[in-house]
């Protein structure tokens, strides 16, 4: 497969990943109809999960491209194909695991959509993870293509 055929389908991909977010996405509500108390609930829950968010995305963004600079054939393509592919399985993450929570849900609606939150991007920064490590174990068998 030659590598141009890689950014075609990419492009392709990330296209159909925007279309997807264009239809699904939404922003989480608050739950009561008191906008001050939908602001301090907001605020703690943001409190509560960005720090832990921050964490992972350093480990993803820093910790794993940096990880894989030491290959002499692959050196400095490692952490574009890494700020790639975290990027890519971030969205993807996000995306696929709030449709399948709402399609295991006991009313199988998916009326709500996507509903971004914070816990929603720990979640996706999670997926990326395990998609990168992955990816390290799989470095110097395979091309990355």
């Amino acid at each position: 497969m030659k590598s141009y055929y890689f950014g075609i389908l990419f492009l392709v991909a990330e296209a159909l990943m925007i279309v997807l977010y264009g239809i699904f996405g939404r922003y989480k509500r608050g739950e009561s109809d008191d906008e001050h108390a939908n602001a301090i609930s907001a605020v703690n829950k943001i409190a509560a999960t960005y720090a832990m968010w921050v964490d992972i995305h350093t480990m993803i963004f820093v910790g794993f491209g940096f990880l894989m600079v030491f290959l002499k054939t692959h050196c400095w393509t490692s952490v574009g194909f890494n700020y790639l592919v975290g990027a890519w399985t971030i969205q993807c993450g996000v995306m696929f695991v709030s449709l399948a929570h709402g399609i295991m849900a006991p009313d199988g609606d998916l009326s709500h959509g996507v509903e971004l939150d914070f816990g929603l991007l720990v979640e996706g920064d999670f997926c990326a993870a395990a998609c990168l490590i992955t990816m390290g174990a799989l470095l110097g068998k395979t091309t990355f293509v």
